[in-house]
Order: structure tokens, then C-alpha cells, then sequence
């Protein structure tokens, strides 16, 4: 007796149901007439074409091994590109107390690497600025209140100058930064990712770690973890234990992007998911990486966002991200071989780079002048004075300036 052929029980459910689907869906109208199992259908069938897509992004905040960007939501400015090359470009920080010497650092550099950029400082009303007005900063004093700390209240601070400069000038970047620890060594709007984030109205979130360390997950920091805990409790610090930890020092974007950052982070501070006291040192980092990990993936970012590994990224944070070099010239490098960071966050932390630093950047409270020596031989002008002959000894302490005598406030000195 010839056996009987059995067919797979699954292929042909399968295509019963989606014969079922033609017929169900082919006899609608339209999908504004659609029965409800029509439309409940055509939902489910677009929710079935997303679904892949939204895993991805739970599982991998960054795409493929060259570091592919991975988006959050629709850019808002998607079919304007070229903003990054309109706009005006912003760098925003804040101080509070000073060591003159290592903030000198930041702004000499990002004078030196990116003059063009507006450099807008809050500074706390008991500090000093003369170091930064006398660096062209657009200075904005504040008062601390006695309630809160620096890394929360700066972000209303920002927030509120954000929301007039989108008025003004609704293309700008914007770099929010730290002060103390931070170093320049190119200008960042100059690089590929930058500019495709303000093009794109987007911010960026960095990841920390490095290549002999890989991405360092919140659970093996434990003042990440405790700051996370202190602010969301204990199953959230459980559900987030191993994602990346993403350093809230330095947010790159376009205004609207990083606008909508400020806004979210303080809505969560004060009027949202973080307990009450979620409001001192460390509630900025807890609530950017709840952001970045938790609300993300869930699609509740209310701006485009985009991970970068430390590694990739134009900002280069220090903390863990070694090995690296600092070569002769005094240049900050990754050994994979890369890009050199525009950026460098925490360069205080590898060995000896604060003294290098202090050293390439010092602090000086006037500048020097030098108006040409006081005489000069063989060169016949009327705008210079001829050195007298003589026997050609140089008197003590004097010094020779090319074909001149001595310096105007040097050599003339020992004349006196």
C-alpha cells in the first residue's frame, strides 16, 4: 500500500492566512471604509514590515563593525541639508568656581582650532571672568540656587538659551560641554558626523571605553550604577546594567536637537520618572543614559539621536579609553589608527597630559610685545636708526637681534 504524502502543517497555514488577507483586503473600499478586521489586518501587516527594524535598534546601538550610524527617530530637517554650512556655531558651558590655568586650556584651544566659533559661558556671579571676556566669550552670569547642583541647573540655563537662539538662528549647531577637562585639536564642525548632525537635526551620545577595554557597561562602573539607582531605583538600574555607559560631559547637535534634549532631561528631573532626589551630583549622567538606553529603544526620544562608539566618535572621552598616544607635536591619538579626535574630554587622565597641556596652552595674563631692536647695521632707512660704529663689543647684558643692537624694553634696559 503506497504511503501517503504528508505536506508540512505550517506553509499551508501560512498561505490559507494570507489568501484570507487578499480576500479581506481586496473587498474594502479603501482603507478609510475598511471593516474593522480589515483594518485591524492592515495593522498588524505594518506593524510585521517595522518590527525587524525596531529589534535592531534594542539590540545594537551601533550598526556593523565600521560604526554605522544608527538613527532614532525622523529628523525633523531631513530634506534640508547643508544647514551645517548656514548656521551659526555655538559652544555653551558653564563654570563655577575656576582654576584659571586648566579652563585656559579649553578656550586657548578652541581659539586657536575653531576662531570662528561663539563661545557662550555661564559663569557663577561669586567667579572671576576676566580670563574668559578677555578671550571674546559671551559671558552670562547666574546665581547657584542652594537646592540643586551645577550638573542639573546648568541644563535650565542652557535650555532657556537655547529656545531664543532657535528663535534667531534655527540652523546653528550647538556643542554643550565641560570646561575644566577639555581639549580642542581641530575644529569639530569640520568633521563628517558633526556636520550630518546639524544637516539632519540630530544630537549625538557617546559611548564610553576604549579599544583595550571595549564599551564599559553600566554594571561594571559602580558610581554609574548608584547614580542610576538613586534616580530610577533598582529595577531600572537591572534592566540597564548592560548597556554602555554614555558620557553626559559633551552633547553635540543642531539647536532644535539639543533644545529638545534640555527640555526632556529636565522634564524628567523635576516633573517625570526621576525620584526627588535625583537632583544632585551625578543626575545628569543617570538621566542621559535612562534616555539613551531606556526610552530610546522604546521610540519616547522626542529629537533624532545617533551612538557612536568611543573609539568612532569626533569627542574622545579619556576615562577609560585607552591605549593612546600623545605624540611629539603634542597631539592626542587613538592607536587604531583613525581620525584624531576633534575633541578630547578627560585628557586629565592620561599620564602626564596635563602637564603637556599646560605647557602647549599657558596661562598668560598679558600678551608680549616686541617694537624691533633700537639700532640696526646695514639696512638704510628712514624709519630705522643706524647702530653707531664702534669696536663691535656689546655691552653687558645686551643682546643681538639680527643685524641690531639691542631690543626696545630688553637691552635698553642696561642702558638706563
Amino acid at each position: 500500500m503506497a504511503e501517503r504524502r504528508r505536506f508540512p502543517l505550517l506553509p499551508v497555514a501560512l498561505g490559507g492566512c494570507l489568501v484570507l488577507l487578499f480576500v479581506i483586503l481586496s473587498g474594502g473600499s479603501g482603507a478609510g471604509s475598511a471593516p474593522p478586521s480589515g483594518r485591524l489586518l492592515q495593522s498588524l501587516a505594518a506593524e510585521a514590515q517595522v518590527r525587524p527594524q525596531r529589534q535592531v535598534e534594542r539590540t545594537s546601538l551601533v550598526a556593523g563593525a565600521a560604526g554605522e550610524p544608527s538613527w532614532g527617530p525622523v529628523a525633523a530637517r531631513s530634506g534640508a541639508p547643508g544647514s551645517s554650512k548656514r548656521g551659526g556655531k555655538y559652544v555653551v558651558t558653564s563654570v563655577m568656581g575656576l582654576d584659571p590655568e586648566r579652563l585656559n586650556v579649553f578656550v586657548a584651544s578652541l581659539k586657536r582650532h575653531s576662531p570662528h566659533t561663539r563661545l557662550v559661558v555661564f559663569v557663577e556671579e561669586q567667579t572671576d571672568s576676566k580670563l574668559l571676556k578677555a578671550a571674546g566669550a559671551e559671558v552670562i552670569p547666574f546665581e547657584m540656587p542652594s537646592d540643586s547642583a551645577l550638573v542639573l541647573h546648568r541644563f535650565e540655563l542652557y535650555r532657556k538659551y537655547l529656545a531664543d537662539l532657535l528663535e534667531r538662528d534655527s540652523e546653528a549647531g550647538v556643542i554643550l560641554t565641560d570646561s575644566r577637562d577639555v581639549l580642542i585639536q581641530s575644529d569639530p564642525w569640520e568633521h563628517p558626523l558633526v556636520q550630518q548632525l546639524v544637516d539632519e537635526d540630530a544630537m549625538l551620545f557617546s559611548l564610553e571605553g576604549g579599544l583595550a577595554v571595549g564599551e564599559v557597561p553600566i554594571k561594571a562602573q559602580p558610581q554609574n550604577a548608584h547614580w542610576i539607582d538613586t534616580c530610577f531605583g533598582e529595577e531600572m538600574t537591572r534592566q540597564l546594567e548592560d548597556a554602555p555607559i554614555s558620557c553626559a560631559g559633551i552633547t553635540i547637535g543642531s539647536v532644535a536637537a539639543v533644545h529638545a534634549y534640555c527640555d526632556q532631561l529636565l522634564e524628567i528631573a523635576y516633573k517625570g520618572e526621576a525620584k526627588p532626589k535625583c537632583r544632585h551630583y551625578g543626575s545628569d549622567q543617570a538621566i542621559h543614559n535612562y534616555m539613551l538606553h531606556y526610552l530610546g529603544p522604546r521610540g519616547r526620544l522626542r529629537y533624532a539621536h545617533h551612538a557612536r562608539r568611543n573609539w568612532e566618535s569626533p569627542v574622545h572621552t579619556a576615562g577609560y579609553g585607552w591605549p593612546i598616544t600623545i605624540d611629539k607635536e603634542g597631539v592626542y591619538r587613538r592607536v587604531n589608527g583613525t581620525f584624531v579626535p576633534p575633541i578630547v574630554h578627560q585628557y586629565d587622565r592620561a599620564y602626564e597630559a596635563t602637564k603637556i597641556y599646560l605647557a602647549m596652552y599657558p596661562l598668560r595674563e598679558k600678551e608680549v610685545r616686541w617694537d624691533g631692536p633700537d639700532c640696526v647695521k646695514n639696512l638704510y632707512l628712514d624709519t630705522v636708526n643706524q647702530c653707531p660704529e664702534g669696536d663691535g663689543k656689546k655691552k653687558e647684558g645686551a643682546k643681538d637681534s639680527g643685524n641690531g643692537g639691542g631690543g626696545k624694553g630688553g637691552a635698553d634696559e642696561e642702558r638706563r
